[in-house]
Order: structure tokens, then sequence, then C-alpha cells
């Protein structure tokens, strides 16, 4: 079975259990269509901003199979690095490795912790609504989305179109249905536990929530049942007024009045009053068919007067011809009529419109395989485990450098043309400098007389050392040389 028939199996499924449950409550018609349109709506949007996302089923095989590989990988790469000498067997498993490859384009999805959990009264809790389509039918019986996703859709159609209907009612209805699901013979004057209502109506509401988040609030349907009554009043209206006065005058009928105004007679008023049977049957027929529509996800976004219209027409009795472009009067063209017999023409010849959508699921789920999706918790298992192994990689792989530095020979110092050549070891002796002072006869520095403290006299060896004297002290010298030339000139001249 394809995606396409899974899907329209899945909700047709959906509407027919929201249609019952609404029958069980007692409800009006409008509220069951509003709400088997807030689920459509609802698994539309799930499916365009998550399910699309997902990962395909296909594909999930190929993904885990990578994911073991990158995990075997990342052991071999550990035990490489961590193992003293790369001995032949580890060298040809590293090297037999399989390749990194590409993963499947998508998100992968996570199943909740709590899925294998129940809660205090044995009751599943709610799991996860925007769960792929494949694991929603596979676990379609041991889980309770699917009821609390139909309860969420009648509770807000109840609080919309008849307030009169409680949640407790809308709870033990859907709780009924569920013990039935489950094989467990019930009857109407059957209720559970007060424990387990609590359950379940937290786990309605919880539901409730998500719908409500996921369709922004918006609740707002159109009915087509206002327009299927009105426009068949309209059809199936008698003639004017005024030809019926005429009508009247012309027979001589005595209900007519001396100005030429009739006054209606007891079976005129009954007839207005009551409509005839045939057009009854119609309507009920048309009903009908507006009632099946909207198990056709393919027709969410026709508008309510052309789905009235074509419902007009399908339900029309074979003595009677509707009038030319009749459906142009009302503001809907042929081509939509025609688009929209299309659309559930092909909805009605595939598995779930020819048959009870429990059949059709049966079968999608029989064709199906398990999904391979990951828990939470086993997704952040694997990420440990693989951040483990890379710590534990890059640990053995800098342990393994600090041994290969150790155990290596010291280099050589290295030599050029240009280096000197090293001294002989005769003059790292100091009994060989005192031989050389004794040879050469110069006042060698000895060791045995230096000290570090001692300074040298300024007066004892640097007298005949030139000093350089600084500028100011040039021209002091200078200043004073003329002060004494112009001295010796005035004493001459006296």
């Amino acid at each position: 079975m394809t995606d396409a028939a899974a899907r329209d199996a899945y909700t047709a499924y959906g509407v027919d259990l929201i249609r019952t449950t609404g029958l069980l409550l007692r409800t009006t018609p409008s509220t069951i269509y509003r709400a088997s349109i807030l689920f459509q709506r609802f698994e539309a949007s799930v499916e365009a901003h998550f399910r699309s996302q997902y990962i395909s089923a296909l594909d999930m095989p190929t993904y885990r199979n990578g994911l073991n590989e990158d995990l075997k990988r990342a052991q071999l790469d550990l035990l490489a690095v961590s193992s003293p000498t790369d001995t032949p067997s580890m060298t040809e498993k590293t090297r037999d490795a399989p390749s990194k490859h590409a993963h499947p384009a998508g998100v992968e999805y996570l199943v909740p912790n709590h899925v294998q959990l129940k809660m205090r009264t044995g009751l599943v809790p709610l799991v996860d609504l925007h769960a792929p389509l494949d694991y929603c039918i596979h676990h379609l019986s041991d889980h309770e989305d699917i009821m609390y996703l139909v309860a969420a859709c009648l509770l807000i159609a109840t609080k919309m179109e008849d307030p009169s209907t409680r949640i407790r009612a809308v709870v033990n209805v859907c709780m009924r249905l569920s013990l039935r699901r489950s094989g467990i013979p019930v009857t109407e004057q059957s209720k559970p536990s007060l424990p387990r209502y609590e359950d379940f109506k937290a786990c309605v509401i919880e539901a409730e929530e998500v719908v409500l988040h996921q369709l922004g609030f918006q609740t707002f349907v159109e009915s087509p049942y206002k327009y299927v009554l009105l426009y068949l009043n309209i059809l199936s209206e008698p003639a004017s007024d005024n030809a019926q006065s005429s009508i009247s005058a012309v027979r001589g009928d005595p209900s007519a009045g001396a100005n030429g105004t009739t006054r209606p007679s007891a079976a005129v008023v009954a007839k207005a009053a009551r409509p005839p049977a045939a057009l009854t049957q119609w309507m009920i027929r048309a009903v009908q068919v507006v009632n099946d529509l909207p198990r056709c996800r393919r027709l969410l976004a026709v508008p309510a007067d052309a789905l009235a219209i074509y419902a007009i027409q399908q339900s029309c009795p074979p003595d009677l011809t509707l009038p030319d472009k009749w459906s142009t009067a009302f503001g809907v063209s042929e081509r939509l009529l025609k688009a929209i017999s299309y659309r559930y023409g092909v909805y009605s010849s595939n598995s779930a419109g020819n048959r009870p959508a429990t059949a059709a699921l049966a079968d999608a789920r029989a064709l199906s395989t398990v999904p391979l999706y990951r828990t939470v918790a086993e997704r952040d298992q694997y990420n440990v485990a693989m951040e483990q192994l890379k710590v534990a990689r890059e640990t053995a792989a800098e342990a393994s450098a600090k041994t290969s530095l150790s155990l290596s020979p010291a280099p050589p110092p290295p030599s050029s043309s240009g280096a000197a050549a090293p001294l002989p070891a005769s003059f790292a002796n100091p009994a060989s400098i005192e031989e050389l002072r004794d040879l050469i006869g110069a006042s060698l520095p000895s060791d045995a007389v230096h000290d570090a403290s001692r300074r040298r006299s300024r007066h004892d060896d640097d007298e005949n050392i030139p000093v350089r004297k600084s500028r100011h002290e040039k021209r002091h010298h200078r200043r004073r040389n003329d002060d004494g030339e112009s001295r010796r000139r005035r004493h001459h001249r006296k």
C-alpha cells in the first residue's frame, strides 16, 4: 500500500471515530462536521511541518546501518591508536573498515522516553501526535493517541457549537470506544473508575492544547449544511405570488378578495410549513453525501458552498432534471464541480473509499515493516558512547606521541662549515692556563687573586689615558681663557 492510500485510510478511520462519538453524544451534524475538518486540518499541518521533514520509513534501515558503521569505525580507530605497534591484523581491519557514507536526507524522528511507561491506572499516556504515519498505524491498537485526538477535536467543536455538551460526556464516550477497540465488551451504562477518568481527561486536555497550538487557534469551519437547505429550497420554490393570484382570479377561487388579493388557504399554509416528501428525501440524501465528504482528505480546501452544490447534484432524483448552468447561478463554476467529482471518484475507487477504514488500516499495517525509530534515551546513549570513544582516541594519540618522543635518540648537534672546531680537552684544565701564562710571559689574570668586590684605582693606571671632556667643560675652559687674556691686555695698557 502506498503512502497516499495509507494516509487516506488513517484520515477516514479518524473521521469515522468522530462520527461515531458524535452520534453517541447526540450532538448536531454541524458539530461532527466541524470536528472532522479540524481533524483533517491537524493531520495536514503535521504532514507539512513535521512528517515531511522526517527520514522516510524506506530510508530508516540505511540510516540505522550507517549509525552502526560509524560506531564500529570509531572503535577500530581507538584500537588502532591505542595499540603500541601496528600489527598487520589491526592495519587490515582499519583499512577494511567502510568509508564514511552520506546519511539520508531528513531529520531523524525520536520516540519520547515515556512510550513504554503507563499511568497509575494502566492507561497508556499521550505519546506524540506529530509521529510519522507508519509509526501511528503500527501502534494503532496499543496506543491511544488516535482516541485522544478524536476527543480533542470533538471537545473544541462542542465548545463552539454545542456548549451544553460537557467534557465529562465526551471523555466517557471516548473511553467506552477505547475499551471496545481493545475488545472489551461495554455498555452505555458502564462508567470507568474515577482515577482512570482523571487520567484520560488529562490526556484529552493535553491533546487539545497540541491541536490548538498546531492550528494556531484557527477553529472556524464553514458548514455546508446551511447551503444545502438554502439551495434546495430555492430550486424547489413554487410559482410566484402574482402568478398564483392571477390563476386564482381566473378560476374564481373564493379565497380571492374583492380587491384582487388572495388569502392563503389552509392547504397552502400546510404545504408551505411542510415541504413535500420528495424534497425531504432529496435533503436527506444530500446531507448524507455531505456527511461522507470529510472522509476524503483531498476535499479539505474546497469551499463549503461548492461542496453543497456537489451534494445536491449527486443526490438529485433520477426523475428530475436540473436547469442548465444552475450551479453558476449560485456562484460555483462547472469546472470546480468536475474537479470535486474527479477527486471524490478517485478516493471512492481506492481501498479506503470502497470499504471500511479498519480493513484498509489492517492491510496497511500488515504490509508495513516495524518502524526502526530510536527513543531519546537511545540517541543520548549513542552520542555519549561516540564522545567517549573520541576522547579516548585523542588521549591515546597524545600518550603514544609522548612515548615516541621519550624513546627516540637525541638528535646530533647541527654542524656547518663556518662553525669553529671544538677546543681540545687540555684547555679546560686550570693548570694548562698557568703553563700558558709562563710561556707567554704576559700578565694574565689569575683565578687565585681574582675578587669580584675589588675595584681598580683610577689614578694608578689611568693617568696617561686621555679623558674626553664634555661640551660644558669645553665652554667653561674657553671662557676662562678669554677672561685671562683680557686681563693681561688691560694690565699692559696701564
